[in-house]
């Protein structure tokens, strides 16, 4: 299914970044330098994670996974990226517009590191509308919707581009477009909110009304103690203005009018029309 790369993941990370205010993105499991991109207090925010062990079915739970010098011990994976617009006219997940005409379809981006810290990208992207997932996570979870990439998105990766050398782990990195994903948008939550306070450091008290908890569904993670509905509630994100033709509003510097957060939920039900943007994945699952 994987169609050829028409740009690198980190180029697509710079395009979220473009409609993204600072803070500037994490992205993956480590802060890319960007040019002109601070963090917070500027310095790195940690990034916990979940073990999911692989050799039996029982899982475990485990944050002590990182080796001493910030290197990654074990395979892991995460989502570290989505933005997707919403009509609540259509009462969809809608392609919006860039500020120079273009498409900007719904999009997911899941991001692989094997132990040898060789890292791979896989993007998925629907062009919509894409109706509001009707899976068992959103209600359990309290959600106000949830975007399920559909089986026919346009897959774009440069996981074929790397060597890796552990069957188990090409056969996970292999399956990534084969899976079922998904993004929900809910409350912020207080764990959540713990981790994005140290995330945005300083600049936490401006942007705490704006924050969502934005977090992810996998397939795979269905049934696990962690997640047996195949959704981690961790990441954070928001939503910002679109204007009449779909386009992200911006003021004269090119910052993104991030809406309340308690305006993004439509009183007839799910949400209010926005570009919904994950900003930051605190948690990765770590296989063993």
């Amino acid at each position: 299914m994987a169609g050829t790369l028409a740009f690198t993941g980190t180029e697509k990370a710079m395009l979220l970044k473009e409609l993204t205010p600072v803070p500037c993105l994490l992205v993956g499991l480590v802060a890319l330098p960007f040019s002109g991109c601070e963090t917070g207090d500027d310095k790195d925010s940690d990034t916990d994670a979940v073990v999911l062990d692989t050799s039996d079915d029982d899982d475990t739970v485990d944050t002590s996974v990182f080796a001493p010098d910030g290197g990654l011990e074990l395979e892991a994976l995460a989502v570290f990226g989505a933005a997707f617009a919403f009509d609540p006219v259509e009462g969809a997940f809608v392609t919006s517009q860039t500020g120079t005409g273009e498409d900007h379809d719904p999009w997911i981006a899941i991001s692989g590191t094997d132990a040898a810290g060789e890292g791979c990208t896989t993007f998925l992207s629907k062009p919509g509308p894409i109706a509001p997932s009707e899976r068992s996570y959103v209600a359990a979870e309290g959600l106000y919707a949830a975007l399920d990439m559909p089986p026919d998105a346009t897959v774009e990766t440069d996981c074929d581009t790397i060597e890796i050398n552990d069957p188990a782990w090409l056969e996970l990195i292999a399956g990534i477009p084969d899976d079922s994903w998904g993004i929900g948008v809910g409350p912020l939550d207080s764990e959540t909110a713990k981790y994005a306070a140290d995330y945005y450091g300083g600049y936490f008290g401006e942007y705490e009304p704006t924050l969502l908890s934005v977090g992810w569904y996998w397939s795979r993670l269905e049934g696990t103690s962690f997640a047996p509905n195949g959704y981690m509630s961790d990441p954070v994100g928001f939503s910002a203005e679109l204007d009449d033709a779909f386009v992200p509003v911006t003021d004269a510097d090119g910052v993104l009018f991030r809406l309340e957060a308690e305006d993004v939920v439509n009183p007839a039900g799910g949400l209010n029309k926005g570009i919904y943007i994950l900003e930051q994945s605190f948690f990765s699952i770590i296989f063993q």
